[in-house]
């Protein structure tokens, strides 16, 4: 009983932790650098299930928080000196998947 009450105790005492201190719960709303624009946030139906890709099936809802997204679009020389300072391999450059094409040789 001693430690049922102990447990309880403890487990309440967290709760309000996570609940006074939720970063979340107290952030500002999100402001996004310059040169960037808010994209608000909200639920979506992402997925075809008719579509020829394994990864596209099953269509599902998708929930995304609010986000900051450039204003303009990024240009090639942008990207390029992305690349060269970061390593990212892009699409193009990375080994095809025998799960997403299965009929590879």
């Amino acid at each position: 009983m001693k430690v049922t009450l102990t447990l309880i105790v403890l487990h309440l005492a967290l709760l309000s932790y996570l609940v006074l201190y939720n970063i979340n719960a107290w952030a500002d709303e999100l402001t996004c650098p310059n040169g960037m624009t808010l994209i608000n946030g909200g639920t979506y139906r992402m997925g075809d299930n008719h579509s020829g890709f394994v990864e596209e099936k099953v269509v599902e809802d998708v929930s995304v928080k609010d986000f900051c997204i450039d204003t303009y679009e990024v240009s090639n020389a942008q990207f390029a000196e992305f690349i060269a300072a970061t390593g990212y391999k892009t699409v193009a450059e990375r080994p095809l998947s025998l799960e997403q094409f299965p009929d590879l040789p």
